[in-house]
């Protein structure tokens, strides 16, 4: 089946990332179609063929734009609305040309905005932040009023423009990653046919093997998981620093360069015992959750790909 496959973008590894890696296994030369792609950020399963060869990753306009601007990618809103809008109008394009059989979004943000009419969707969420965690994404501590206020001005529009994109997948082809997230697409899109399918979590990678250990023992608490609103590491980080008896926490995670900042200066007056951390290889981020106390993870979360490879760590 000639596949193309649509993401957000690809800015760097977290769950929605290794959910297309999987979608690239099963579909190994299929295109991927995203809003933005910076080189080297993500795997070579997905960069690449099985045969080694460049794969074919086509992006929007705004792959064009200034490294400092792409870097501030989530704050475009409206750019990537249009983005995703051009990507639609190629894909459909495409579609219409026979070059493709089927087109697949795996999609939490604008990758459904991308798909034509009648397509399918594996959905990690719809978009967090235009329904029910606003607050969470647009503090007034943060944002100021200014700002919030003018992103509560152009919540409605997002919302029906949303609710207008999750309504053009196709009858029965619309899935999603857990009882939570179908929830809430019911709350957003009013829809009710959405079929789970549990997202890809290597329980035998994780497993008790090697010289994990034994659970609760190590020396360290341990949360995971990019800089981001719903993610509420800060919450983590806040909890140690005030309180000693908590012992030590590592806190592995990515993001954008001044967000981790941020949690570091947070965590300066802990006086070492608050570690935030970048991102680790994959062996040495089990290898460490194996031997770590306990995971601490306070995140508003869709399904918890770490919460489940925790678990398989004892």
């Amino acid at each position: 089946m000639r596949l193309a496959v649509v993401h957000d973008w690809l800015t760097g590894m977290r769950g929605g990332e290794r959910v297309l890696e999987e979608v690239l296994r099963a579909w190994p030369q299929a295109d991927v179609y995203t809003l933005l792609h910076e080189p080297e950020s993500v795997s070579s399963l997905i960069e690449q063929t099985a045969d080694g060869q460049p794969r074919r990753i086509y992006t929007s306009s705004l792959a064009h734009l200034p490294s400092g601007v792409r870097r501030r990618y989530r704050k475009l809103l409206p750019g990537l609305a249009a983005g995703a809008w051009e990507l639609r109008l190629r894909l459909e394009r495409e579609r219409r040309r026979g070059r493709y059989d089927a087109i697949l979004a795996v999609s939490h943000a604008f990758a459904v905005w991308a798909l034509p009419a009648g397509e399918h969707a594996y959905v990690l969420t719809p978009m967090r932040w235009a329904w029910d965690l606003f607050d969470l994404y647009f503090p007034e501590r943060r944002w100021g009023v200014t700002g919030r206020l003018a992103a509560n001005a152009g919540l409605g529009v997002f919302r029906r423009l949303d609710r207008r994109a999750g309504g053009r997948i196709g009858p029965d082809r619309l899935y999603c990653i857990s009882e939570f997230v179908r929830e809430r697409i019911v709350g957003a899109w009013g829809r009710h046919d959405a079929r789970l399918l549990w997202p890809p979590v290597d329980v035998d990678e994780c497993s008790l093997a090697g010289d994990g250990l034994p659970p609760g023992r190590g020396h360290e608490w341990i949360s995971i998981g990019a800089v981001a609103p719903n993610k509420r590491l800060a919450d983590a980080v806040a909890a140690f620093v005030s309180n000693e008896s908590l012992g030590r926490l590592a806190v592995v995670t990515s993001g954008p360069a001044a967000d981790i900042a941020r949690l570091r200066a947070q965590a300066r007056p802990s006086g070492g015992r608050v570690e935030i951390c970048g991102p680790l290889a994959r062996p040495a981020l089990l290898e460490r959750l194996r031997n770590s106390r306990g995971l601490i993870h306070p995140a508003c979360e869709d399904f918890g790909i770490v919460v489940g490879e925790a678990l398989a760590c004892g």
